[in-house]
């Protein structure tokens, strides 16, 4: 893994402090909302839940099932500031209702923090560190085994989103890492597995108990009310991390020495629009950029911190009203990248977008 103090990823003090000063008012913590937030959230995913089980309907059954899934995110967006240290203002605190949060999503809080805070935000859209949907050149996808082609295929398509997830890095990056991923071994690891997986023995029986007092069959149990839930979190979370950083005018990077990092967090990360009241539900999580530009911003200033920083780098954040149509277009475009050209390809090695460093090099100039 490379040296994050190397020269190379260092964009002039100037910048970096800018965007800092920028933000910082808005990275102030509280305590009572947080534990709010996160009551609130449990309330609405065992609400849910029960519902999964409980209601006579099918159709009930699976659209509470379905919505479990999104509940599962809210919690989960709360695990992912706790995580960052950006929650409350207390570090223990933090670790505790980051666990706690991340639960339902049966993600280990020390490995996420690996790969998402130590990996992913130091090495945002450089292509040998970064690996959260990290695309593919026409080459490399060529070499590819015809299997593995088809799982790139399926992936980069609306509905193969939460496969990538839960193949790529729930189960390889999350939950069962190898050496590579993990090169030092740390006994947290180990711990925070065995919670999650402590976690699912008590769900489990759990569910099919409370099913069997309400009568519902075992197997309907599991289907509505642990699968399904399941699977409808892991394609909102593809979903997701696939608009923060995939788009026809995100740049992605193969030269470490053409990259730079704050670039990478202002003009390689999008603000994807949604309409207030589920931009709200998703805990802001879609105001991305203010998000990378500074961490311990928590959620509950995002939407405030996203505004300033729009407004001082104006025509630099790449904001995305969502639609549709606008989604489509992107899975449609996106699925490999010329890293010399920095252009974006289908998988027949047709160009797909306008170069995409034009675009982010504005900031680089402040460099």
């Amino acid at each position: 893994m490379m040296d994050s103090g190397t020269d190379t990823f260092r964009s002039s003090d100037a910048s970096a402090q800018s965007i800092k000063d920028l933000l910082q008012p808005y990275a102030q913590k509280k305590l009572l909302l947080p534990l709010l937030i996160l009551f609130g959230d449990a309330l609405i995913y065992g609400t849910l839940l029960v519902g999964a089980v409980a209601l006579h309907a099918y159709w009930q059954r699976f659209l509470c099932g379905a919505l479990s899934g999104f509940a599962i995110g809210m919690l989960f967006v709360v695990g992912h500031d706790a995580c960052h240290g950006s929650y409350t203002q207390h570090k223990w605190l933090n670790h505790l209702l980051g666990r706690i949060a991340f639960l339902p999503s049966l993600h280990a809080f020390s490995t996420w923090n690996l790969g998402h805070n130590r990996i992913h935000h130091r090495y945002t859209n450089l292509k040998s560190e970064d690996y959260v949907w990290r695309p593919y050149s026409k080459h490399e996808f060529d070499s590819l085994p015809s299997r593995r082609q088809w799982l790139e295929k399926l992936y980069r398509t609306s509905a193969g989103l939460g496969f990538y997830y839960m193949f790529e890095i729930w189960w390889k990056k999350i939950m069962f890492p190898n050496r590579r991923e993990v090169p030092k071994y740390r006994a947290i690891y180990f711990w925070d597995s065995c919670l999650v997986a402590l976690f699912l023995c008590l769900q489990i029986p759990g569910m099919i108990w409370l099913g069997n007092r309400v009568g519902t069959y075992w197997l309907d149990t599991v289907i509505f009310g642990i699968a399904l839930p399941f699977v409808s979190w892991n394609w909102i979370m593809g979903f997701v991390i696939f608009q923060h950083h995939t788009h026809p005018s995100v740049a992605w990077f193969d030269d470490a020495k053409e990259w730079r990092y704050w670039e990478s967090q202002i003009a390689g990360t999008t603000h994807v629009r949604f309409p207030k009241l589920l931009s709200l539900l998703m805990h802001n999580i879609m105001e991305h950029t203010a998000h990378h530009a500074l961490t311990s911003v928590p959620l509950y200033n995002l939407i405030k911190a996203q505004s300033a920083i729009e407004m001082g780098f104006t025509g630099r954040v790449k904001v995305i009203p969502w639609t549709v149509e606008e989604f489509i277009n992107t899975v449609k475009r996106c699925k490999l990248y010329d890293y010399e050209r920095h252009v974006w390809l289908d998988f027949a090695g047709n160009t797909t977008s306008e170069p995409t460093v034009a675009a982010s090099s504005a900031l680089n100039s402040q460099s």
